[in-house]
């Protein structure tokens, strides 16, 4: 008679067991092809499997979890052994790239992916942040968007190891940067593999409480309570009426002149339309209060109309080109607007859905960070797809899209200490209720999740 091995197949230990073997073999194998990042990408994600048990934090993640980070290195053992044994795909090419190096890179977005997904769950269960499911995802994608920008810098060092031309002086007009299309290889594919991930998560999870993920154990110890933010009492002054003509007005409009009349006068007609974007971009702020939705704070207002503006002129008057280092400084001001717009929009959410959402000092700051990082790694492919669709060359070179994203994370790094500073002087409270939210924005973006 034949044992009974069903205590095996269901217990989560012997399937954290079996998850650590295969990363222990995909860990062999990317040490033995050089290649770097999928190690620190296993390491990780190996680390966060077993770290509820290895710290007995009392709760352990659940079954669906484990096997889904047995997904990734089953894949990757998978592609290894048949590229290997029965077809070689390393020589067929799609935008200069090898379809192998597409299949490695949708993998190990795959494996971030879920890598994210354990990361917000202990996050949730310390009670760093409180999210709901979509909110989950979203960490999740923005997790596997991030390690992605983290590849570009590893492919980057990679690439200049071995000779290939990756430097500004190392291209001429008219190039063919195929380097960037290898070092944007993992970007472009995280874009696609995390929003699958991501909406096949909501759907797999949609009315099911997604505290099942994670089990608690024997001695699991009380969740962490996050404080709750009282909502800002409505204003009655006349500061607060949210039609009134003042200066953030005035610099909206005379932005949005200054752009239109220059593009007018430079009759730049190749990047005339790009820079009339930037004098709509500069109005919304103003649209947007008009509406009655909500309202910019001053400061934003200006840094919005002030990035916009540079890069504008830039374009039209081929700042660009002649002016030194003129890219760094309008990369560096688009990502401190950003990423203090995310940050606005994370203190709503804490304000206003007190029943879902939650986060802490440090969580704020993380969950910031990475959505900030995302955008600018969208911008990069957004970049790509461009040159490959019109031919332009809007990533002149790996050094230069390098260069943009660390700009992109120092303005990141810059705005969060300017917030840093500017909260330790105003209350969540006041600045949220500075915002004079419309009762229906709230109703649409706040409503309970079920």
């Amino acid at each position: 008679m034949l044992p009974d091995i069903r205590p095996f197949v269901i217990s989560s230990r012997n399937l954290t067991i079996v998850s650590l073997s295969m990363s222990v073999v995909l860990a062999v194998l990317s040490l033995l092809g050089g290649d770097w990042m999928w190690f620190v990408v296993n390491l990780l994600s190996a680390t966060l499997l077993v770290l509820p048990q290895y710290k007995d934090l009392g709760y352990y993640y659940s079954r669906q979890v484990i096997r889904l980070t047995m997904m990734a290195p089953a894949l990757m053992i998978c592609l290894y052994l048949f590229d290997n044994l029965v077809f070689s795909i390393r020589d067929f090419y799609f935008l200069d790239v090898s379809y192998y190096t597409y299949a490695t890179a949708a993998i190990q977005s795959l494996q971030c992916c879920v890598t994210g997904l354990m990361f917000a769950l202990i996050l949730t269960r310390s009670g760093v942040i409180k999210m709901t499911l979509v909110w989950t995802a979203v960490f999740s994608l923005v997790f596997a968007m991030s390690v992605s920008a983290l590849d570009l810098l590893f492919t980057f060092c990679d690439l200049y190891s071995k000779g290939y031309p990756v430097f500004n002086v190392d291209f001429t007009d008219g190039d063919v940067g195929y380097t960037n299309r290898m070092i944007m290889s993992s970007p472009l594919t995280a874009t696609v593999v995390t929003a699958v991930f991501a909406v096949a998560l909501i759907v797999a999870e949609r009315g099911k409480d997604l505290t099942r993920l994670i089990v608690d154990g024997e001695h699991a110890k009380p969740s962490a309570e996050l404080d709750e933010v009282d909502e800002p009492e409505p204003c009655h002054s006349r500061n607060c009426n949210i039609r009134r003509f003042g200066i953030d007005e005035l610099v909206c409009t005379g932005s949005a002149l200054a752009l239109l009349i220059g593009t007018a006068a430079s009759g730049n007609g190749e990047h005339g339309p790009t820079a009339v974007m930037c004098a709509v971009i500069c109005l919304l702020p103003l649209a947007i209060r008009l509406s009655g939705l909500f309202r910019l704070p001053t400061p934003l207002t200006m840094l919005v109309c002030t990035a916009s503006i540079l890069h504008g002129f830039g374009l039209i008057l081929g700042l660009y080109d002649t002016v030194s280092h003129y890219d760094t400084v309008t990369h560096t001001l688009s990502s401190m607007t950003i990423a203090i717009c995310v940050f606005y929009t994370l203190m709503c959410f804490q304000v206003y859905s007190k029943t879902n959402i939650g986060f802490s000092g440090n969580g704020i700051a993380l969950f910031t960070g990475l959505i900030t990082l995302t955008f600018s790694t969208y911008w990069e492919v957004i970049e790509l797809a461009k040159d490959v669709l019109t031919g332009s060359h809007a990533q002149y070179s790996p050094f230069d899209t390098l260069t943009d994203m660390v700009c992109d994370t120092t303005g990141m790094l810059i705005a969060s200490f300017l917030i840093g500073v500017y909260m330790r002087n105003h209350t969540t409270e006041h600045i949220v209720g500075s915002f004079q939210l419309s009762d229906r924005l709230k109703s649409v973006l706040f409503r309970d999740e079920e």
